[in-house]
């Protein structure tokens, strides 16, 4: 079973309050430092409220996928990671001095 009620139980709900704290004040700060007064609004806090709606998406769903679920794909996603590493390596994009882009093409980068 993909999703089992021992999940919500065992999930870590002290942790995930203080990332979603975290979150909450760091939205904040990139409000107050971000905000312009000519249209009352802050666009960097907004991309970044939308990014974090994401993360915690991703968090979530993963958080509550079951022990057996990682146990069984643990290999593949392990293989699937450093196939990525090395493509970084060979075909990255080089930025800052560091090759660590893939261009999905479009101005999309991963």
């Amino acid at each position: 079973m993909l999703l089992d009620k021992r999940s919500a139980l065992n999930f870590e709900w002290p942790l995930a309050a203080a990332v979603l704290a975290l979150c909450g004040m760091g939205l904040v700060i990139l409000y107050s430092a971000g905000f312009d007064p000519e249209t009352q609004m802050s666009v960097p806090m907004k991309r970044q409220a939308a990014a974090m709606g994401v993360g915690w998406a991703a968090f979530l769903a993963i958080g509550f996928l079951s022990v057996n679920f990682w146990k069984r794909w643990a290999f593949i996603l392990f293989g699937f990671g450093c196939m990525l590493l090395a493509i970084i390596d060979t075909v990255g994009i080089a930025a800052g001095g560091a090759r660590r882009w893939l261009d999905l093409g479009g101005g999309v980068r991963m």
